[in-house]
């Protein structure tokens, strides 16, 4: 296995057109690959969990979702973050790079064939800010 492939991986998140190339590229170069899992440690990034749950709310056409299970990794060195967990009852992963503030997510409702994927990006707001802003949202 060729760690470096995660600098690919960061490039593809950024730019692909078909996202579900996306994950294939990290299913078939890390995914199903036992000794990558032991490279990671442990990771809870609430900010990340608060995101996704926004996400998933859109993708659920409802405000907001319950994550449950949340099981995420990071690699410090590549500034990269994957995992799965249990959302709305659907399965979701997760591939995110917290340095540049990009990734994809991937939503398999139960009995859909479909896999839904949103690629997404965020950027933290100045308190004050998001203070003021708050006054918009109705």
């Amino acid at each position: 296995m060729d760690i470096s492939l995660l600098d690919t991986l960061r490039y593809k998140i950024d730019s692909a057109k078909v996202l579900a190339d996306v994950f294939e590229y990290f299913f078939d170069n890390f995914g199903e690959v036992p000794e990558f899992f032991s490279m990671g440690e442990p990771a809870e990034d609430p900010f990340l969990i608060q995101l996704l749950s926004h996400i998933g709310g859109t993708v659920f056409s409802s405000t907001k979702v319950k994550i449950r299970r949340p099981s995420m990794f990071r690699i410090a060195e590549y500034n990269f973050i994957h995992g799965g967990m249990e959302m709305d009852g659907a399965i979701a992963n997760v591939i995110y790079f917290d340095d540049i503030r990009k990734g994809i997510l991937a939503i398999q409702k139960p009995n859909e064939a479909q896999t839904r994927f949103v690629r997404f990006s965020s950027e933290m707001l100045p308190s004050n800010l998001s203070r003021d802003a708050s006054k918009f949202n109705q």
